[in-house]
């Protein structure tokens, strides 16, 4: 984590996210037996299971204010906040995961998580590992800055239906505008996500560009739904020491983006 190749290499921020790597890595793996199949009704306690992993993961961090919502659409979705000094960004992503069409096209079995050549292979790994990254970045940016509270606020929507549309999110986020209040969005899904129309149209806000890596950092296979879904741990920890940054401000991300003025102006 201390290569020229990666932004903010050697950084506080980058620091932090290496001695907390190994943990969150953990964590991960943890979460991903648990088969988070929105598009299926037989993996529904699953879907629930999955999103209390998360808040207690969350809690576990030190994120002030956790809860779950589940409005009756039995697509329970994680909403956290950590309130900071700056304007708030909403962070969204998805702990549901996409149905296995075949089985037989994943040499790894899809649940039972593997590393393999610097990556981990697993149903889910891109769309859990990007919330992953979101959880190590907080933490090492309190780190990093020996504060207890972030320089932005830090709203985290975790959807639990973004793996098949998100056909559910205008509701959710009519029921919840008030606690989706935000300056600025990041998207932590992979494009093109079904999330991203609903929520510029919904809350009106921007949504924070120049981030090609948090975008989404699957390899990329012809068909996740055929063969195995694989996420690069280092990219993980990249996206990490990335946003880590970014809630430092200009002086501190490397990608020269100033997440607290653009919330300011918006």
């Amino acid at each position: 984590m201390t290569d020229a190749h990666h932004p903010g290499a050697g950084s506080a921020e980058a620091q932090e996210v290496s001695a907390r790597a190994e943990s969150y890595l953990a964590d991960l793996r943890d979460w991903l037996t648990i088969p988070s199949i929105s598009a299926d009704p037989a993996h529904g306690d699953d879907l629930l299971r999955s999103a209390r992993w998360l808040a207690t993961a969350l809690r576990r961090d030190g994120w002030p204010e956790t809860r779950i919502w589940d409005d009756g659409c039995a697509r329970p979705a994680v909403h956290a906040v950590w309130r900071g000094d700056g304007p708030t960004v909403l962070v969204y992503g998805h702990h549901d995961v996409a149905p296995i069409r075949d089985v037989q096209g994943w040499r790894h079995p899809p649940f039972e998580p593997a590393l393999r050549d610097g990556a981990l292979i697993a149903r889910g790994a891109v769309a859990k590992g990007l919330l992953t990254s979101v959880r190590l970045a907080v933490a090492a940016h309190l780190a990093a800055t020996g504060k207890t509270r972030p320089a932005a606020t830090v709203v985290l929507l975790a959807e639990g239906a973004g793996a098949v549309g998100s056909e559910h999110l205008e509701r959710l986020v009519d029921a919840h505008r008030a606690e989706l209040d935000c300056q600025v969005m990041l998207m932590l899904a992979p494009t093109p996500s079904a999330a991203e129309p609903t929520l510029l149209a919904e809350l009106g806000v921007p949504a924070l560009g120049g981030l090609p890596v948090l975008d989404g950092a699957a390899s990329d296979p012809a068909d996740i739904t055929q063969q195995d879904e694989q996420l690069s741990t280092s990219l993980l920890l990249h996206n990490a020491v990335r946003l880590a940054g970014l809630l430092g401000g200009p002086r501190r991300n490397p990608a020269g983006i100033d997440l607290l003025d653009h919330g300011s102006a918006a």
